[in-house]
């Protein structure tokens, strides 16, 4: 697992006060959410090759604007991505995320809600690392700055707090021909609103 950058989680506080400075001017405008959020990523990059799965870390922010039982989410946040390929080593990427989630409140009971979203996720590679099978690092320059996936999943919220889970799919990281690499991960998050 990697080691937590401070410059990155500098840059999570600030969009975070951002959002919450945000959201309180608007909030008597709309019905708007804000908080943080940080979890567990277990990250695959598929491959023609055999690929085994590795665990990270992600933590953010992330807004949420309702409209009766549906809502709009969209999120910021740092993330440690990559995965193990068996001939090619261990590929590890420092990620900015930028989701933009639609979803539905299945239950809506005041404090409980249970829910479901789907959307794009925006992803911008800072830095992307190789360690090949002998442990020597070394950087790869053909994986892509930004790329575009899919994610899904469902959360729980309980009063202030939340928890949610998550599968990302799609995202094709680099194009080496027959090698193409393609980021695949699950994720479970814990969330707290401060709106």
């Amino acid at each position: 697992m990697s080691k937590v950058n401070f410059n990155d989680m500098k840059k999570i506080l600030l969009v975070a006060v951002i959002l919450i400075s945000t959201a309180s001017i608007s909030k008597a405008a709309l019905p708007i959410n804000v908080g943080i959020k940080a979890g567990y990523i277990s990250t695959k990059l598929t491959t023609d090759l055999s690929d085994h799965s590795i665990s990270n870390y992600m933590v953010g922010a992330f807004g949420r604007v309702n409209i009766s039982k549906f809502y709009v989410q969209p999120e910021f946040y740092f993330a440690t991505k990559g995965g193990n390929v068996d001939g090619f080593g261990d590929v590890d990427f420092k990620t900015y995320n930028v989701p933009v989630l639609l979803g539905y409140k299945i239950i809506d009971q005041g404090s409980l809600a249970v829910r479901i979203n789907a959307g794009p996720v925006f992803t911008f590679n800072s830095k992307s690392d190789v360690k090949d099978a002998i442990g020597e690092g070394q950087v790869y320059d053909n994986f892509k700055k930004n790329y575009t996936a899919v994610q899904f999943g469902a959360g729980l919220d309980f009063m202030k707090f939340g928890l949610d889970v998550s599968m990302e799919k799609g995202g094709k990281v680099s194009e080496l021909g027959s090698d193409d690499f393609k980021q695949n991960l699950f994720m479970v998050t814990l969330s707290y609103r401060f709106l």
